[in-house]
């Protein structure tokens, strides 16, 4: 379980990664469509930034717990088995994007079938909800 939750973790590190990769890699006439969509995805529809919701679980399910929260270190090191080489176009980057964001709700469905308590299964349901609307957004946009 605990593995599993430190992977989600991971997923919203790296999510937040490929934005800015996308963020700062995005070029020709999409350019600033595609700069605000990664800040939105990064930022929140409903303004609850992926680190928040990072350091949410690190509270209330780690320390909440007993157990220790994970490192920088920790995190970067499972975030770094989902990042890929630089994307060279802006569909590349369109693409690595919702492939993490479909990779951090895959991990938080599994999370929801575990043993957790009402609290902790209201931070993960709400923040699925959260996921579900940006990549909403992310498919409405580029629809």
């Amino acid at each position: 379980m605990y593995d599993l939750v430190k992977e989600y973790i991971a997923c919203l590190l790296c999510l937040e990664m490929v934005c800015k990769d996308g963020h700062y890699q995005a070029k020709g006439v999409d350019f600033r469509q595609l700069h605000e969509l990664f800040d939105t995805i990064i930022e929140g529809v409903d303004d609850a930034p992926l680190s928040d919701m990072r350091d949410n679980i690190q509270e209330i399910f780690f320390l909440g717990r007993g157990k220790d929260a994970m490192s920088g270190k920790e995190m970067l090191e499972i975030a770094s088995k989902w990042m890929k080489a630089p994307a060279t176009t802006n569909e590349e980057l369109v693409k690595n994007v919702k492939e993490c964001l479909e990779c951090a709700l895959d991990t938080l469905a599994k999370i929801l079938q575990e043993d957790i308590s009402q609290g902790e299964n209201d931070l993960f349901g709400n923040q699925g909800r959260e996921l579900q609307h940006r990549l909403g957004f992310l498919n409405r946009t580029l629809a």
